[in-house]
């Protein structure tokens, strides 16, 4: 997915691994969040980020104990 910039995009994934019904929630071991590249909506030039960028993983935002 796309967001105007890392911190919208933290926020977004950070609500979907905390709702019970993803399976970012479910396995949240398995899934991290990267910045691959940056998207300037003036020029339309993508740049890409290498090495992507981790920005978070999905454990960060499950509360241990509230998994059924």
């Amino acid at each position: 997915f796309f967001a105007p910039n890392e911190d919208m995009a933290i926020r977004w994934f950070g609500a979907v691994c905390s709702d019970p019904e993803t399976e970012l929630y479910k396995f949240p071991g398995d899934m991290s969040l990267f910045c691959v590249g940056f998207f300037d909506d003036t020029t339309a030039l993508i740049t890409p980020v290498i090495p992507p960028n981790e920005l978070s993983k999905a454990v960060d935002f499950v509360l241990v104990g509230t998994k059924e």
